[in-house]
């Protein structure tokens, strides 16, 4: 290959991974992956009564729960660098509104999960995570929703430590 072309070939590829790096976030999967487990995770499969046993690179359908135990975490992957953990002993059903596929819901009905979206995600996808008593809409952000009972006070705790996020609820 001669200097001049070598030279045009170099610069097609610099210019195309700099577009690639501005372009908008990818859509979220069809399905969402549990990619990593510490300790106990257990998954109900969306329309099923029991729980099993989740496994690392495990696909699953959108109206999964996952289950957590104690000093257990399990780390899930909507689409490449789009994911959040979830904690402890936390129970969550992983969703995605019927109408509008794109909008992914969490529902925390006990513990806690962190999210992390890249910048623009909200061009192909939106995200929700709802708890009984309040709701937390991600626009681009590293944030955590966290639930609990103390009592008869039902308690949910918002962080957010990047970005941007809208809360609303009772």
């Amino acid at each position: 290959m001669n200097q001049n072309r070598c030279a045009a070939v170099l610069v097609a590829l610099v210019a195309l991974m700099t577009v690639a790096g501005m372009a908008d976030a990818a859509p979220f999967e069809p399905q969402f992956t549990i990619a990593k487990i510490a300790g106990t995770c257990e998954v109900q499969p969306a329309g099923t009564n029991g729980f099993v046993a989740a496994t690392e690179g495990q696909a699953c359908e959108y109206g999964t729960i996952i289950r957590t135990g104690s000093g257990s975490s399990c780390i899930l992957s909507f689409s490449e660098d789009n994911g959040c953990l979830v904690a402890q002993d936390t129970t969550v059903l992983v969703d995605q509104n019927p109408k509008m596929k794109k909008h992914k819901v969490l529902r925390i009905s006990a513990g806690e999960v962190e999210f992390n979206l890249e910048k623009g995600f909200r061009k192909n996808n939106r995200l929700t995570v709802e708890t009984p008593s309040g709701i937390c809409e991600a626009i681009a952000c590293t944030c955590a929703t966290d639930y609990k009972v103390i009592g008869d006070l039902k308690t949910s705790t918002f962080r957010c430590t990047e970005g941007d996020v809208e809360i609303r609820g009772d």
